[in-house]
């Protein structure tokens, strides 16, 4: 028989990212480590962000058998690059690359910006009801910059 007093409650957080991420924003206001938690979220996001694009290489040139940073490595070799560009099966790694790139960074900026709204609400929350006097503004441009230094 189901417990009825886990009823509504998802116990995996992958099916609603957006209520599994304000919990977890939520819990960290209850226990007044939001400033805390924004702080390493910021420190650590261009690491996290340079791990992603590097985990996603891998991951695409496993799926295709080949090296892409040896194009990275040879940038002014112009031979190497029209051949890269004029052999379909490369332009369809390339794709295959950018758009699963791609993918993940929309991600990792869509939940983000679902935390950015939970502390906005909070600050909102706080300012008026004064329970939270310096609470954090977490800026949401400061996710974007290590984003847009690795592409």
């Amino acid at each position: 028989m189901q417990d009825d007093s886990l009823s509504g409650f998802d116990l995996q957080p992958e099916s609603d990212s957006f209520s599994y991420i304000k919990d977890i924003v939520l819990a960290l206001r209850s226990l007044s480590q939001v400033h805390r938690a924004m702080d390493i979220v910021t420190q650590r996001l261009p690491l996290e962000v340079y791990l992603l694009v590097d985990k996603t290489i891998a991951e695409v040139e496993s799926r295709h058998s080949i090296d892409l940073r040896q194009f990275s490595r040879r940038r002014n070799d112009h031979r190497l690059f029209q051949s890269f560009v004029n052999f379909d099966p490369n332009l369809e790694i390339l794709a295959d690359f950018l758009w699963t790139l791609y993918s993940k960074l929309a991600a990792v900026l869509a939940g983000h910006r679902i935390v950015h709204d939970c502390v906005q609400a909070i600050v909102k929350e706080s300012k008026n009801s004064d329970n939270l006097t310096d609470m954090l503004e977490y800026n949401y441009i400061e996710v974007w910059r290590p984003i847009q230094s690795e592409v």
